[in-house]
C-alpha cells in the first residue's frame, strides 16, 4: 500500500513572497480518491506554511489515464469528473491543510466554499476536494494565479481602479449570502482574466453566513473602504505614485465599523519587501485558487453532506485585531 502522507525536502529553489529569499522546494505525496498524486512545491510564504503551491509531476500511465477520462467527459458531461475528479486536476493545484485546532475554522471554510460554488474560479479559488495530508484534513484548491495585492507586483492598480474591483469582489459573496471574515490586504489578488483585470478573494476560514440582505449590501461598502485604506497604505509605504480614490461622504461613518473595536486606530501596512516569480497564466485555471461539488464522497474525496453551521467564531475579535495590527 501506497504512504499517501509522506513528504521529503529536494534540491529546487523557491522564491518566497514575503521575504525575497530562496526556500527550498518540497517533494509531496498524498491518495486523492482513485489516484496517487505527487507534486514538487513548498509553502506559498512564510506567515502561510499551510498553504503549498504545487506542480503535479504524472507517470505515462497517469497520463493515458487522464487522457481517458477526459475522452469520457465529452459522452458523460461533468457527471464523471465529479465521481472521479482526482484525473481533472490541472497542473498546477494549492494544497491548504487545517491548522493545528483549527477544527472550527476549517469546516466553516468548506461550508463556505459550499455556498459560494457558483462564484467558484470566478471570484474565489475552485475546490476539487478534500484528502489527507501529514493525518490531517486538506482542501485541493486551483492555484489562481496572478499577484497578491499587498505585493509591489500586484499593487499596480491606481485607487480608482481597485475599489470597484474589490466591492464586485465582496458583493459576488454577498449576493449568495457570505460575507468575508478577514479583510487583511493578503487576501485579495490581482488575477487578468481574458484580458480583463479582477480581484480574487482567498481564505475563507472566518466566513460569516448569519447576516441579512440589509446587513450584507452595508457590510460589501465598509469592508471595501477597509480594504482601500490598507491599499491607500500600501502605495505609500512603497512608494508607488498613485491617484486617491473618492470615498463618499456618507461613508466615512459606516466605515468605522471596520476598524478594530477597542483600537484607537488602524496601524498602518508595513513595508513589505516581496519578490514575486509567479507566472499567471499557467497557474492552475488563472480563474481561482475551485468548484465544489456537491457529490457525497469519502476517504479523500469532497465534502458533500451538510456539515454543522456551527461557525469558528471562537478567537475571531482577537485574530481580527492580530490582523490589522492591534495593540
Amino acid at each position: 500500500m501506497e504512504n499517501s502522507d509522506t513528504n521529503e525536502a529536494s534540491g529546487t529553489p523557491r522564491i518566497d513572497i514575503v521575504t525575497g529569499k530562496a526556500s527550498l522546494a518540497t517533494n509531496v505525496q498524498f491518495r486523492f480518491g482513485t489516484r496517487t498524486i505527487q507534486a514538487t512545491g513548498s509553502a506559498a510564504d512564510r506567515c502561510h506554511p499551510n498553504v503549498l503551491l504545487l506542480r503535479i509531476e504524472q507517470t505515462f500511465v497517469q497520463y493515458a489515464i487522464q487522457f481517458l477520462f477526459q475522452v469520457l467527459s465529452t459522452v458523460t458531461g461533468s457527471w464523471i469528473e465529479s465521481k472521479f475528479p482526482e484525473w481533472f486536476l490541472p497542473e498546477r493545484i494549492v494544497l491548504k491543510f487545517q491548522k493545528l485546532n483549527w477544527e472550527e475554522e476549517f469546516d466553516n471554510e468548506l461550508i463556505a466554499y459550499h455556498k459560494l460554488q457558483p462564484i467558484q474560479g470566478l471570484t474565489i479559488p475552485k475546490l476539487f476536494g478534500i484528502t489527507q495530508y501529514n493525518n490531517t484534513r486538506a482542501l485541493i484548491l486551483s492555484d489562481i494565479g496572478g499577484y497578491c495585492v499587498a505585493t509591489p507586483e500586484g499593487a499596480v492598480l491606481d485607487e480608482q481602479d481597485m475599489r470597484p474591483l474589490t466591492y464586485h469582489a465582496f458583493k459576488s459573496l454577498h449576493d449568495l449570502g457570505v460575507s468575508h471574515g478577514d479583510a487583511k490586504l493578503d487576501n485579495f489578488h490581482l488575477v487578468t482574466d481574458d484580458g480583463k483585470d479582477k480581484i480574487m478573494i482567498v481564505d475563507l476560514e472566518s466566513a460569516d453566513y448569519e447576516q441579512t440582505e440589509e446587513e450584507l449590501a452595508y457590510t460589501a461598502k465598509t469592508k471595501t473602504n477597509f480594504v482601500m485604506r490598507q491599499y491607500h497604505n500600501h502605495l505609500e509605504s512603497t512608494g508607488v505614485p498613485h491617484e486617491n480614490a473618492n470615498q463618499d461622504p456618507e461613508d466615512d461613518e459606516i466605515d468605522q465599523e471596520q476598524r478594530c473595536r477597542g483600537c484607537d486606530e488602524i496601524e498602518p501596512l508595513k513595508t513589505r519587501s516581496r519578490s514575486v516569480q509567479r507566472e499567471p497564466k499557467q497557474y492552475g485555471d488563472n480563474g481561482g485558487h475551485c468548484g465544489a461539488h456537491q457529490n457525497g464522497h469519502h476517504g479523500g474525496r469532497f465534502f458533500g453532506q451538510a456539515i454543522s453551521s456551527r461557525h469558528g467564531k471562537r478567537r475571531k475579535r482577537e485574530r481580527y485585531c492580530a490582523q490589522v495590527g492591534c495593540k
